[in-house]
């Protein structure tokens, strides 16, 4: 090759070079343009959006490197909190903005406390407390970083401190997130007590933050305290999503704990909740991110959030405990429970959870965890059945039917609660004030037989809207039969008496929900008519410590109350709990 052709290759190399050269400055320079654009654009995001409010942002563009400081709140969603409350945190930080293959810029931070805190943490560790880090930010306009919390070793008033230095890494782009602390040693001790700790490690890795969908660990090798220790422990929680449906579970395991002389291992425990829908999920999320945790919702948000618990609890869910596991000295246990919400036969009809809940669960005792003599009470009540593979309970509720150990048992109890639990739920997907009515005066206790009460005791003046001995009278003699029939069976239960019954309910209005899932509203009135809003809509009478009721052409049907304050439960002839209902005095509603 001629040196001529040597010089014409060796300028056009150089002349690519620099081309190439003053393409990255260029592309770094435009690139650089960007991140304070976004910079700026980011601080002036209301802080609802961001999580935090900026207080004070001064940012110095330049190239290559860039400079600023930031002073913010974290985003408090509580009314009652004054920003002024909310301590400010001040972070300082400088980009390098040369473009390479893993990263758009670099970026160092720090990070510190300001004002009083800052006082108090200068005080008690006696110097200023600050986290640093570095790491950089991705193409995607991610963010990449690693920062480090300083030991720590405080001695004051006979308390001694020691913590190794905190590690840990944040990776946030788009939707995801992680982020991770690790701590390798703390030890505390004073007044007679020491705590240490060991290898303790946070890490959370969500694939998507909206809903939330990811994993969160926590692990540690040790822990001991004066009265006991723990060692192997690990907590795992994990949100998915199948199809329509979010499913959350979560296991905890410990491979030994001792505590008050006893010494525990290879314990277990997992929940999983399943069935949940996603989209009222998510819905519900938005309007909490929109409304500062739902206490600022307009009429139209209010609205769309009792539209999605509709079709959330319409929906259905499951929840379980499908490990409960251990070992206790030379004893063991182990069991497992399943409840489920079956999907509604309709998406807007009133909530009726009686027909559509299943329950299910098992125990398993071995050895000598619980002493003979409660075992043997407990197999002789029929609380649990003994076996060849130790103590067993177990226990099933499906339509309205309670058995345990396989033998059924009367599920009033259950049934009533489940009442109370449908009037509330509805209450609230209807949009009802939930505020607390004003509490009753209890029955006054009757006097014991042996003794008679003192004739010149005076009658306690009765409280506004209830009946007076007077009205009493009347309102019986008024409604009851000539020859009224003889008393039905006393009902299984604690059945009230006609007087509390009558003290209790007429005069005044109750609201619930019957077994086969039909829901009333009615006011017992004191001549013997049942109003609704559509006016009188039947009769009411007592037959001996039992109410009996007419509707229209309807035969009279007769049913025992039990009460308990404001509460009560209607109880079949065979003493089962058919429905509940609340009692609110008077006629609020103007029946």
């Amino acid at each position: 090759m001629s040196a001529p052709n040597s010089k014409l290759l060796i300028l056009a190399s150089a002349a690519g070079a620099f081309a190439l050269g003053a393409a990255w400055l260029g592309a770094s320079y435009y690139s650089s343009s960007r991140i304070d654009a976004e910079i700026k654009a980011f601080a002036a995001l209301p802080s609802a959006q961001t999580g935090v409010r900026i207080v004070d942002l001064q940012h110095k563009a330049g190239f290559p490197t860039s400079t600023g400081t930031v002073r913010f709140q974290p985003q408090i969603n509580d009314p009652s909190v004054a920003p002024g409350d909310v301590p400010i945190i001040e972070a300082s930080y400088s980009l390098s903005h040369l473009l390479m293959p893993t990263s758009a810029a670099r970026v160092t931070w720090t990070l510190k406390p300001t004002g009083m805190v800052d006082s108090i943490l200068t005080m008690v560790l006696g110097s200023p407390l600050q986290i640093k880090g570095d790491g950089r930010l991705t193409y995607g306009g991610g963010i990449d970083t690693k920062f480090a919390l300083p030991e720590i070793a405080v001695s004051q008033d006979g308390m001694n401190i020691n913590s190794a230095p905190v590690t840990g890494h944040l990776a946030a782009a788009g939707k995801a997130l992680e982020f991770g602390l690790a701590l390798d040693k703390l030890s505390a001790s004073g007044n007679g007590e020491t705590v240490n700790l060991t290898k303790l490690a946070l890490d959370l890795d969500v694939a998507d933050r909206t809903q939330g969908l990811g994993t969160t660990s926590l692990t540690f090798d040790k822990f001991s305290a004066t009265d006991g220790s723990a060692e192997g422990y690990r907590h795992l929680t994990e949100v998915s999503r199948k199809g329509d449906e979010i499913e959350i579970s979560n296991s905890d395991t410990l491979d030994k704990l001792v505590v008050a002389g006893q010494t525990l291992s290879d314990l277990e425990l997992k929940l999983a909740i399943g069935k949940l829908d996603a989209a009222s999920l998510l819905e519900i999320s938005t309007l909490a991110s929109e409304t500062d945790g739902l206490q600022t919702m307009t009429p139209d948000q209010n609205t769309r959030l009792r539209k999605s618990l509709r079709t959330l609890v319409a929906k259905g869910v499951s929840i379980g405990i499908p490990a409960l596991s251990g070992t206790v000295g030379k004893g063991s246990f182990k069991g497992e429970m399943l409840v489920e919400l079956r999907p509604a036969p309709s998406a807007s009809g009133p909530v009726v959870l009686a027909p559509r809940l299943a329950a299910s669960g098992n125990l398993v005792v071995k050895g000598d965890i619980i002493p003979a003599e409660q075992a043997q009470m407990a197999i002789s009540s029929g609380a649990v059945k003994s076996g060849p593979d130790g103590l067993k309970a177990e226990f099933r509720f499906a339509d309205g039917v309670l058995k345990t150990n396989g033998a059924p048992v009367d599920a009033s109890s259950v049934q009533m609660a489940l009442g109370m639990a449908d009037s509330t739920i509805n209450d609230i997907l209807d949009g009802k004030p939930l505020m607390p009515a004003p509490a009753m005066d209890a029955p006054a206790a009757e006097a014991p037989l042996a003794e008679a009460p003192s004739a010149e005791a005076p009658a306690a003046a009765p409280a506004p809207g209830d009946l007076t001995e007077e009205e009493i009278i009347a309102a019986e003699s008024g409604i009851e039969d000539a020859a009224p029939a003889a008393p039905a069976a006393a009902p299984a239960g604690d059945a009230a008496s006609r007087a509390e019954i009558t003290r209790a309910l007429v005069g005044n209005t109750v609201e619930g929900t019957m077994q086969n899932g039909s829901t009333y509203k009615e006011f017992y009135a004191r001549d013997g008519s049942i109003r609704t809003e559509d006016g009188a809509a039947g009769t009411w009478r007592f037959s001996g410590d039992r109410m009996c009721f007419t509707y229209g052409n309807e035969g009279e049907s007769c049913l025992g109350v039990t009460l308990a304050g404001r509460t009560l439960g209607w109880l079949d002839d065979n003493g089962s709990n058919v429905g509940a209902g609340e009692i609110q005095r008077g006629n609020p509603n103007k029946f």
